[in-house]
């Protein structure tokens, strides 16, 4: 998949690439969970670092721009980021926060300089603009720097190339590390069956293992090749979730957001933050689906008999805290902590018991620490 088509305008000194709504969604997600990482992050250590692997053009347009006049005000990652970090900042929430963006092509990086500028953006931490490849930039990156401040990865390309597992894993080797990583399903399921083998040696560094190829012309392709890439990742890395994007007017997979964590808690607050836009689900369905502004699940919405056979295989006539209950499904079932917990309320004097872990008496809610029996 190419870029799309840069668009000037008479009113501003930068240029646009057309807003699609699986790209609105992924904003939206995106702007959501990030405060909620930087002030996690924040409480932890006073230095924290962004870095965007793929910047591209930094803004886009809609059909509220016509007639050479730019309206919407639609931005992307790098300058939501920047805005995100000077509004938390002001609010004395967090330290300061180093941002690195990379792209190979510098016209990118030009007009995201002149976004900056016309925002009149402050960067109270360090900013980087660099023209580059990502795979070779992030491994100089790591080369040089020692005991990293906790990091976010915005891995976001047009395409496959110059991403490589190896890479991957060395990211997340860093402690409190996290990447969100679009992996462009329909331009790999394309070119995966391509007949030259220099492109099909890109799959075999993107996977890590050649076993992709053994997935090529299957009828289970697209969840095979997910759960291999999930599969190699979840060898060095704790909390693997893939979020599916379809196309906005058809039934069909365009990407998924791949999101890797170290701790359950990012794992949960993603999930949530997917299905705060997404009617409570982990996928983007467009005009396919019922997608609603916010959500907030119910216990009717919830499909509680598959929850209680989760529980049932996993903690059966075992003690855990809420918070390992947690940390041993959260990335291996659709449901989202806040699903999790209206049905263990449900469930209480029934399947379940709950002993506060202060020892007080038990009342509505359960908190991290309490001790949950299974029948």
């Amino acid at each position: 998949m190419g870029s799309p088509k840069l668009q000037s305008w008479n009113n501003v000194p930068f240029k646009t690439w057309e807003y699609q709504d699986q790209t609105e969604m992924k904003h939206k997600v995106f702007s959501y969970y990030l405060p909620l990482w930087l002030q996690i992050l924040g409480t932890f250590s006073n230095k924290l670092n962004y870095i965007d692997g793929f910047g591209g053009i930094g803004a886009y347009h809609s059909s509220l721009d016509k007639n050479g006049t730019y309206l919407s005000n639609q931005f992307g990652s790098p300058i939501r980021t920047l805005e995100t970090i000077n509004s938390l900042q002001a609010e004395n929430r967090i330290g300061n926060v180093n941002v690195m963006i990379i792209d190979q092509d510098n016209d990118n990086l030009n007009n995201i300089k002149k976004i900056i500028n016309y925002k009149g953006i402050n960067t109270y931490g360090e900013l980087l603009l660099v023209n580059g490849s990502f795979d070779k930039e992030i491994n100089e990156f790591l080369d040089t720097c020692k005991n990293i401040a906790p990091t976010f990865f915005l891995i976001d390309p047009f395409g496959f190339k110059d991403i490589k597992m190896s890479t991957i894993k060395r990211i997340m080797s860093n402690n409190k590390t996290e990447i969100l990583l679009n992996f462009m399903y329909s331009s790999i399921h394309r070119w995966t069956e391509h007949p030259d083998e220099k492109i099909l040696k890109h799959f075999d560094e993107y996977f890590g293992t050649t076993e992709w190829r053994d997935l090529c012309g299957q009828n289970e392709k697209e969840i095979q090749m997910i759960n291999l890439f999930r599969q190699q990742c979840k060898h060095f890395c704790k909390y693997v979730y893939p979020y599916k994007m379809k196309y906005p007017d058809q039934d069909k997979t365009i990407y998924y957001l791949f999101h890797l964590s170290n701790h359950w808690l990012g794992c949960s607050r993603m999930k949530d933050s997917f299905g705060r836009f997404n009617n409570g689900k982990t996928e983007y369905t467009g005009n396919n689906g019922t997608q609603m502004g916010l959500f907030s699940p119910s216990p009717e919405s919830i499909d509680k008999d598959l929850l209680i056979r989760i529980f049932t295989e996993i903690f059966s006539n075992s003690t855990y805290t809420y918070e390992q209950v947690l940390s041993k499904i959260i990335d291996e079932t659709d449901f989202t902590e806040k699903e999790i917990k209206i049905i263990l309320n449900e469930l209480e004097n029934s399947m379940i018991k709950i002993v506060p872990h202060n020892g007080r008496k038990r009342r509505s809610g359960i908190k991290y620490q309490d001790v949950i029996s299974f029948k």
